[in-house]
């Protein structure tokens, strides 16, 4: 079972701001939405996360447990406190949510054997 969904971009000139970095979040969470649509993964949400890799490529992950649909909001203030960790250009924005088992498999009783 897939445990995260995400999507990513590596930016061909670095983003030298939050603001900058906060002006791509609209295209990404569009792209995000889609494939979490197409993954039907949305009862599954257990967290949103993001990703930011530097001009010099350290990188910091920002993981907060929620269990509703991410936004483009959430994912702003997910962003904006990563940037902070580090204050310096973006190479790479990411954003995604981690997934968790949507329920127990109950079992089939149909087809189990019956000892009497």
């Amino acid at each position: 079972m897939r445990k995260s969904l995400s999507v990513e971009n590596t930016y061909f000139t670095d983003l030298k701001s939050i603001e900058e970095c906060l002006e791509q979040l609209p295209k990404l969470y569009e792209n995000f939405k889609q494939r979490l649509t197409k993954a039907n993964a949305t009862e599954a949400i257990s967290g949103h996360v993001v990703k930011i890799k530097f001009y010099d490529f350290s990188q910091t992950t920002l993981e907060r447990a929620n269990r509703t649909l991410p936004t483009v909001a959430s994912f702003s203030d997910l962003v904006a406190a990563a940037y902070n960790r580090a204050k310096k250009p973006v190479r790479l924005i990411g954003i995604g949510v981690r997934l968790s088992e949507k329920s127990e498999a109950k079992p089939d009783t149909a087809n189990q054997l019956q000892l009497f």
